[in-house]
């Protein structure tokens, strides 16, 4: 950081005696006025120069300069102030004009801003893990923003914010721009909502030259499929079963103020729904460091109008996660897609949570399987709905793999009886998994049914699920369909395109 008596520090070592003298107060004025100019001098060894640019006029706030039509000798502010110093010492001209960008990296104040630079201009941040995560239309890396480029963020125990750098790239169908430009609109409208523990808000968008950046808080913990692999598992843990199902429910809170604005996520799968340790950085609970899952990723997000039945076109693009996506995505209903699509997704991470909470990681994967194996016409898909074509017209049925999965479940004696496990799987089915939309749970409709549930369970214990002496073993339902002598068992990742 540069302050007063690092300047005073330089113009000692640069300047005459007697040229210290007369510049009085210069370290006081360039420090408020100037630190950047002074920087940008330091950085060319032309601090020399300073008292006549001082004389001039430049500040910061005349950066960045360019050079005059006339005379590239003669640098001009974008306002048209010129400073003619630099045409009297040869080549200052060029070396200010290069190395001003080293300074001119924005602030940001995670506010969700929208920023322009010049390609020329160093973004704040250091990427820190080189390793990519590959999406549709973009690419994630892990970056730093050194802790005197941002404001808006109290960060314990840390000086420098981890960030999500996510590029926007063209497709066949659509420009890099086009893509980054429907995902600001989307973040946009996402900010109309009021601080929520379980949504993701952008810290910045950001445009330079031609590449196109969004820039997210980094979640330490991983999406839901990470949790599902690293995470011990158990129904013996009734505080973990509890925290789960305070964390499904917070989701369909969400999702429902997405919809109070006429907007569905369109994308919901537990690669989209991220684990922050310490609870969304923007709306931290007052009670503490809390493990929250966050949903994320609204590139595909869509707003709907309200006349929900006057709509004429359908959504044309498929963008999203064949396992996790409606029936209506495959094109077999004439109406377009509402909101109730989300739904459809929610009933599919929800029905997987559970077998993950009651068998493990190993039986999740399992049911990818059972899926890939039951869905008939959807060859080498792990959808939760399966095609079917008779003779008259191609028809969608909820996949047997999941019928057999929800019939396991309840039959588990830690879920039989009245437990919130029980219910939970029990509406999944009746609410959820339905392949008419139109029949489908609203988001409101299903928090609070789910909210019902959590509020019975956080006041009897005994609610959540039935304690066994012998822990079941894993149904077939949840199994690797087809596994030989050594097979290796398949990942999810392997299994969904």
């Amino acid at each position: 950081m540069i302050n007063v008596a690092k300047i005073k520090k330089e113009l000692k070592a640069e300047l005459t005696f007697w040229q210290q003298w007369f510049s009085g107060s210069l370290a006081t004025k360039i420090c408020e006025q100037g630190p950047k100019v002074f920087a940008i001098l330091a950085l060319t060894r032309s601090i020399r120069q300073i008292r006549e640019l001082q004389a001039e006029g430049l500040t910061d706030m005349h950066l960045p300069l360019s050079p005059e039509e006339s005379d590239e000798c003669i640098l001009r502010s974008t306002s048209g102030k010129q400073f003619h110093t630099f045409a009297r010492y040869p080549g200052s001209a060029e070396l200010f004009l290069d190395k001003q960008w080293e300074v001119l990296a924005p602030r940001l104040n995670v506010s969700g801003d929208h920023i322009t630079l010049d390609n020329r201009c160093a973004l704040p941040i250091a990427i820190t893990d080189a390793e990519r995560a590959r999406g549709g239309a973009s690419t994630v890396l892990k970056g730093t923003i050194h802790e005197g480029h941002f404001s808006g963020f109290e960060i314990e125990d840390e000086k420098d914010l981890d960030i999500a750098v996510k590029e926007l790239e063209p497709t066949d169908e659509i420009s890099a721009r086009d893509v980054f430009e429907k995902e600001r609109h989307n973040l946009n409208e996402i900010n109309k909502i009021s601080l929520h523990p379980h949504l993701l808000r952008a810290i910045a968008t950001c445009m330079v030259g031609s590449k196109y950046y969004i820039f997210f808080p980094w979640a330490e913990g991983g999406d839901l499929n990470k949790f599902w692999e690293q995470r011990k598992n158990g129904t013996g843990d009734t505080h973990l079963v509890l925290w789960s199902l305070k964390q499904m429910v917070g989701i369909v809170d969400a999702l429902r103020l997405m919809h109070d604005i006429n907007h569905r996520h369109g994308d919901l799968k537990p690669g989209n729904i991220l684990l922050f340790p310490r609870g969304n950085p923007f709306c931290r609970s007052g009670e503490g460091p809390q493990e929250t899952l966050v949903i994320a990723d609204y590139g595909v997000s869509q707003r709907h109008q309200l006349a929900t039945y006057d709509r004429k076109t359908k959504t044309r693009t498929r963008a999203t996660t064949r396992s996790y996506e409606a029936p209506e995505a495959d094109g077999i209903q004439t109406s377009p897609r509402s909101r109730k699509y989300d739904l459809w997704s929610v009933g599919c991470i929800f029905l997987e949570f559970v077998v993950w909470l009651l068998y493990g990681y190993d039986a999740v994967k399992g049911f990818t399987s059972q899926r890939i194996a039951k869905g008939k016409m959807n060859v080498g898909h792990a959808c939760f709905y399966a095609i079917e074509d008779d003779e008259e017209q191609r028809h969608a049925e909820v996949n047997e793999a999941v019928k057999d999965a929800v019939a396991a479940i309840l039959s588990d004696p830690r879920c039989t009886g009245s437990t919130a496990i029980g219910d939970l799987v029990a509406l999944i089915p009746k609410c959820l998994l339905l392949i008419d939309a139109t029949e489908r749970d609203t988001a409101q409709e299903f928090h609070q049914k789910l909210a019902a549930i959590v509020l019975k369970a956080e006041s009897q214990s005994s609610y959540s699920f039935r304690e066994v002496s012998t822990q079941p073993h894993i149904p077939y339902a949840f199994q690797y369909n087809g596994k030989s002598e050594g097979r290796k068992l398949p990942t999810i990742d392997d299994m969904q395109p």
